[in-house]
């Protein structure tokens, strides 16, 4: 340790020495050491931080940036550096590089080292003391490391003070930066910008409703619906199932997987839970239609999702209008799923949300009714016995609700009573325990602030790192702030000085690349053993059983049926299975030597298998809605079967889906692998050019999927369309865009039309319920599109003029019914016209350049 010692005494010493290579390096080094813990405390004794600060305040733009880094891992998950660093004049040193600062690579090392500074309040505090909330506002205005500065703010946000005056609300100043920020949730921002976004409009709801109604006002609840019932198509990433993540989870140690579709469905649930503290936020998210969305997400496959959504749907329910819509939406039947689910399969504090939900809807006479013809009632009175003491209270409360709601409505009651939800609707209590509202025989739940935020809850000390850091743990260990949370050695290659040397030894022996390789190894071996065991339970918990009932009186499904819905399944279990085997070889022998690029590459070849499991999937969900609404057998089967323990909750979709997230994830963590490999190792060569071909197979199955996808549109509309004697469905023909406008023949009278843009051609057709019937058909080859330009009488308008299929001339006038119609059609169309007569160019120019021959 003493040699270490003396090595880290030199780098520092280095660090503000006046040789600028060896300066470098050293501030290279010293951006690893202090990733580890043990090197810290050397660091620090060493004077580490003065040094590295003093950089901060005086040094060049690199020097800026390094020692922000170094800065920013020293202190990354302790609280007692975080505040000593602050107080070393980190803070301030930071401020002129925030405000003047040009250089993108020093504002983002910067930010990261605000971000971690901010968890303390100490550091808050002088953050808003020192005109931090000005310079931050300006950043987001101007679209300068939008992403970052949206994860420094959401810790600021900490302090109710800050909420306020980022609002304009203590000041009266504008309140333009918190337009700017809600903008983050528009449909154009990359979906992880939108996702932080909505985390730290969460954090900013927490404790005011003077922040709450500003919020509002931005139109944040149109925004928000948007992204809660978006499907986004990702690929799948890591979010620890802790207490810093869900309230829910069956413990601490053990972890669940949200794809971004729905991280971003969980952060908008916390952010309307917050807003609904706001009583008068229940009538307007009422009447943005939101209850519906939310009433779905009850059925979701994550437990934390449910239960964040539950304790919203609770506080809503207070409010007499929105228990009748959940009513009318036929919410009721599946809350009371919920509660059954949750009991079957023994989550005791997603069972206490569902049934604090519960008996806030059964505040409503008509809901209570609902509960005791549905078997509710009964259920509950049955759970009683054996429920845990959390629950018991919970389930008599809801019960009390029940009998209340039916002896009412028995005896015909012109009014309900509902005191109960008045008393409740003005508190704004944070507390997630039960209590009786006085006022009222019913009993009530009282409006809670979203688990993770809200006035009255444990200072950021209490809890996991999630939002002491730029988002969470990265794996449990710390906090994911440099991309990946783990800093590589960043030495300039070709640099042969002795500094160099040193320093490189010096990395090579603390920077555990052997352990990270390690970790990625055992991050693979465990997703494919968790992907593999997916697709069994699906084979032997529906396909199985499902097959076996062919042909007898309890037949669930036909062959046909179970063809398209579970399309090559089995194939695909056997690929993986082989490959799992090998996998596990590997990773029990692991070491530093250990190469896994070759199996992957192995893999590779069989990849492309997936694609007619791709190609198959809208097929297998159109099957599966079909048979749920006209198949009473089989939605008892899936049901049953989802409630037992081997399918852990998870619905048929939840395993249906498995092989289309699986490819992109191989090519995230084939990536990470090799990011951690040196180029020297054994394995580099076969891993780099596994993650090529892994890309490639990810490339060609979305391809294929989407002209899989395009060919079933195709074929759809032939089967729609009468009049039209050839086939529709042509090489290298895509459907573009479809829909009904008014068309005017040159001379003649208008008439709405159904417009069929193709690739190739624009086709025309009367539209009479669910059948097409042809009218006339120009290949865009020959087509010129006038744009008309808006009058009186002649609005969102433009030509069309042509040659038919008999070589006829084409003149006719579109028109639409709003502008944004006439800009999609008329850019789309001009695009495809282009594609289609360069295209068209190319091959006569081709044909040409073939028929010359060469005189001698």
């Amino acid at each position: 340790m003493a040699t270490i010692e003396m090595k880290i005494n030199a780098m520092l010493g280095c660090v503000d020495g006046p040789d600028p290579m060896k300066q470098e390096v050293a501030l290279k080094v010293i951006i690893n050491l202090a990733y580890e813990p043990h090197y810290r405390s050397v660091i620090i004794k060493s004077g580490g931080v003065k040094k590295l600060v003093g950089l901060l305040e005086d040094g060049e733009e690199v020097h800026q940036m390094m020692s922000a880094w170094g800065l920013s891992n020293l202190c990354a998950d302790s609280e007692e550096l975080q505040d000593m660093i602050g107080g070393a004049g980190g803070i301030t040193a930071c401020l002129p590089i925030i405000v003047g600062g040009n250089n993108a690579d020093v504002l983002e090392k910067v930010l990261w080292l605000l971000t971690n500074l901010s968890r303390t309040p100490n550091n808050r505090r002088a953050m808003f003391s020192s005109g931090y909330m000005p310079a931050l506002c300006a950043m987001l205005q101007n679209n300068i490391q939008r992403l970052q500065v949206v994860e420094l703010l959401r810790n600021i946000f900490q302090d109710p003070v800050s909420q306020e005056e980022f609002c304009g609300i203590r000041s009266g100043s504008s309140d333009t930066a918190l337009t700017h920020l809600v903008n983050g949730l528009d449909e154009h921002n990359p979906i992880a910008m939108r996702i932080q976004v909505a985390l730290t409009l969460a954090v900013l709801c927490s404790t005011s409703d003077d922040v709450r109604r500003k919020v509002a006002e931005k139109n944040v609840l149109k925004k928000l619906k948007l992204l809660l019932c978006e499907r986004i198509q990702s690929m799948m990433i890591p979010v620890l199932a802790d207490g810093s993540i869900a309230n829910v989870a069956p413990a601490p140690s053990e972890s669940a997987e949200l794809s971004e579709s729905d991280t971003a469905k969980l952060h908008c649930v916390w952010c309307l839970t917050n807003l609904s503290l706001c009583a008068e936020q229940e009538t307007a998210i009422l009447r943005a239609g939101l209850v519906g969305p939310l009433i779905d997400l009850l059925s979701s496959p994550s437990a934390i999702i449910v239960a964040e959504v539950a304790v919203l749907l609770a506080n809503l329910s207070l409010n007499a209008a929105i228990r009748e819509e959940v009513r009318r939406l036929g919410g009721v039947p599946v809350v009371g799923d919920l509660v059954a689910a949750a009991s079957n399969v023994q989550n005791d504090d997603l069972l206490c949300e569902a049934l604090q939900l519960s008996t806030n809807l059964a505040a409503d006479e008509n809901i209570a009714y609902l509960m005791k013809v549905t078997g509710c009632q009964k259920y509950l009175e049955e759970l009683k016995a054996r429920a845990s003491a959390k629950a018991q209270p919970l389930i008599e409360a809801c019960l009390k609700n029940i009998a209340s709601g039916i002896k009412r409505r028995s005896q015909s009651a012109p009014q309900r009573s509902d005191a109960s939800s008045s008393s409740a609707a003005g508190s704004s209590s944070s507390s997630s325990s039960f209590a009786s509202a006085p006022a009222s025989p019913l009993a009530s739940v009282p409006r809670r602030s979203s688990i993770r935020f809200g006035a009255g809850k444990p200072d950021l000390s209490a809890h996991d790192g999630w939002r002491r850091s730029n988002m969470m743990d990265d794996g449990g260990r710390r906090p994911s702030l440099l991309g990946v949370g783990r800093p590589d050695f960043v030495g300039s290659p070709g640099t042969t000085t002795r500094a160099r040397q040193e320093s490189t030894e010096l990395v090579a022996q603390l920077d555990g690349k052997h352990v990270r390789r390690t970790n990625i190894a055992q991050e693979m071996l465990d997703t494919e053993r968790s992907y593999v065991d997916g697709l069994r339970t699906l084979i032997t918990m529906y396909l199985g059983p499902i097959n076996d009932a062919v042909g007898t009186d309890k037949q669930i499904l036909t062959k046909e049926e179970i063809r398209r819905m579970f399309s090559f399944v089995e194939v695909i279990v056997k690929i993986n299975e082989e490959f799992l085997g090998e996998l596990e070889k590997r990773v029990s022998k692991w070491n530093d030597e250990t190469e896994v690029g070759d199996i992957y590459l192995n893999l590779c070849t069989m990849l492309p298998m997936y694609s007619e499991y791709i190609n198959n999937y809208n097929n297998a969900m159109e099957t599966m809605s079909n048979c749920c609404e006209e198949n009473e057998a089989f939605v008892n089967f899936i049901q049953s079967q989802r409630l037992q323990p081997e399918c852990k909750g998870l619905d048929i979709s939840s395993f249906l889906i498995l092989p289309i997230q699986r490819v992109p994830r191989y090519q995230m963590m084939l990536t990470d692998l090799l990011k951690r490999t040196e180029e020297s190792h054994p394995d580099y060569a076969n891993l780099q050019q596994a993650v090529s071909r892994i890309k490639d197979t990810a490339e060609f199955l979305n391809e294929a999927k989407r002209t899989s996808e395009n060919l079933a549109k195709v074929v759809a509309i032939q089967s729609k369309l009468t009049g039209f004697n050839e086939s529709l469905v042509q090489a290298g023909r895509k459907l573009l865009m479809e829909g009904e406008c008014l068309l005017s023949n040159h001379g003649g009278a208008s008439k709405y039309m159904y417009l069929l843009l193709f690739s190739d051609a624009l086709m025309f057709a009367d539209k009479r319920k669910n059948k097409l019937k042809y009218r006339a058909m120009t290949t865009l080859a020959s087509v010129r599109i006038i744009n008309k330009n808006d009058t009186e009488v002649l609005k969102n308008a433009f030509q069309v003029l042509g040659t038919d299929k008999t070589g006829d001339s084409v003149d006719f006038t579109i028109y639409f019914s709003n502008p944004d119609d006439k800009e999609k059609w008329i850019n789309c169309m001009k695009d495809a016209v282009h594609v289609r007569k360069k295209s068209d160019f190319e091959m006569k120019a081709a044909r040409s350049t073939k028929s010359l021959t060469k005189v001698g």
